[in-house]
């Protein structure tokens, strides 16, 4: 079975495009995902990024591109890894790898605090 579930903040806002073709919707994100590893030679722990490139088709596409979301908000991403090999101009060959979404969830807004809900009255 091929699911991933990623949650990150939003590295840049969501790119809808619609392919030349088909005329398919596409929006491209990126979350960064922190992680943490053990350094031995520091003896600490220091913490990771990595930034996993999304794409979204058809009407989640849209829907996501819709869901006024921006840079630094945080969102949890259901989907399928997919990988592709490419060639570049010089023969060499490249492989990518990135999440095909299958759903998504907008978990936290950039500046609402854990605490604070949209919509949710001030004290």
């Amino acid at each position: 079975m091929n699911r991933t579930e990623i949650s990150g903040g939003l590295v840049r806002d969501p790119e809808l495009t619609y392919m030349e073709r088909s005329g398919s919707a596409l929006c491209e994100i990126t979350l960064a995902v922190n992680g943490a590893r053990y350094n031995f030679e520091e003896r600490q722990q220091e913490v990771t990024t990595s930034y996993i490139a999304i794409k979204a088709w058809g009407s989640l596409a849209e829907e996501l591109a819709e869901a006024d979301v921006s840079k630094g908000d945080e969102l949890l991403v259901i989907g399928e890894l997919e990988q592709r090999t490419i060639e570049k101009r010089d023969k060499s060959k490249e492989s990518k790898t990135h999440v095909k979404a299958l759903g998504f969830h907008v978990v936290r807004r950039r500046g609402a605090g854990p605490w604070r809900r949209a919509g949710a009255a001030r004290h």
